[in-house]
């Protein structure tokens, strides 16, 4: 009874630490510039930017009632990190024990790359809770067979796109979950997977032609180039997972 407790408290005092050591950097300096406007205004601005909309308008709301100071608006971002423990607890321990979603919870509470990047006034963190609950949702669907909770699905994975378009990826992991139940009475080939899922092609469709722009236009310029990715550049994106710290490429005569 006292894992979590000891987790989430754990996850927070490390997140809490030197939360405002660092000053407002360029990307969070853009955050704190478009949440000054109206709502309106930061979805017609966020549409010349690279990112969707969603974490600026949670944001918006939020720095309104407890101000734009640096442990304010990093502060959010720390509550949704947090959220991410609590809901990876209850999906380990529906598929395995509560033993495995201890140490697996243990690892998202302390990794220095999620606390990195729960330390910070952007959408990264957000976006990783949404899609964390929504295949929360979805893991509870395939075992109760109720479609109540593709109901609460939806807009989850919903605002996981309008949050982040990495999003899509964990969507695709869900449809090859779903794969694996093909044969199974809620599987692949059931409606109400398909109705679902056109509910969000539905309620993302405004958005659609928006994100198809920023994502080529990114993708053109500066995004991350096939020859760019080597086999020195694995083993050290896998070591910023880990640790956040970066390998010394020097190191490595291939």
């Amino acid at each position: 009874k006292l894992a979590l407790p000891v987790l989430l408290t754990a996850g927070l005092l490390v997140r809490l630490y030197k939360l405002t050591a660092s000053s407002i950097w360029h990307d969070e300096g853009y955050t704190l510039w478009l949440v000054r406007y109206n709502i309106i205004e930061i979805i017609k601005r966020t549409a010349r930017d690279v990112h969707p909309p969603a974490y600026y308008l949670t944001l918006k709301p939020w720095v309104s009632l407890f101000g734009t100071s640096e442990f304010s608006v990093r502060f959010l971002s720390v509550l949704f990190s947090l959220g991410i423990i609590w809901i990876l607890f209850k999906i380990v321990s529906e598929i395995w024990d509560k033993e495995a979603a201890f140490w697996s919870s243990l690892f998202v509470a302390l990794s220095p790359f999620m606390v990195r990047f729960a330390q910070e006034a952007r959408m990264y963190g957000v976006v990783a809770f949404f899609t964390t609950v929504a295949t929360y949702f979805l893991i509870q669907y395939l075992k109760t067979k109720e479609k109540k909770w593709l109901l609460w699905y939806v807009p989850a994975i919903t605002a996981a796109c309008y949050t982040q378009y990495y999003a899509f990826f964990a969507l695709l992991s869900h449809w090859i979950i779903m794969a694996l139940f093909t044969k199974k009475r809620r599987g692949l080939l059931h409606w109400q997977w398909w109705a679902a899922n056109l509910a969000v092609f539905i309620l993302y469709l405004p958005w659609f032609p928006i994100a198809y722009r920023q994502v080529t236009r990114v993708s053109k310029s500066y995004w991350i180039r096939p020859e760019w990715i080597t086999i020195k550049t694995i083993p050290d994106t896998i070591l910023q997972f880990v640790t956040y710290s970066h390998l010394d490429l020097s190191l490595i005569h291939i």
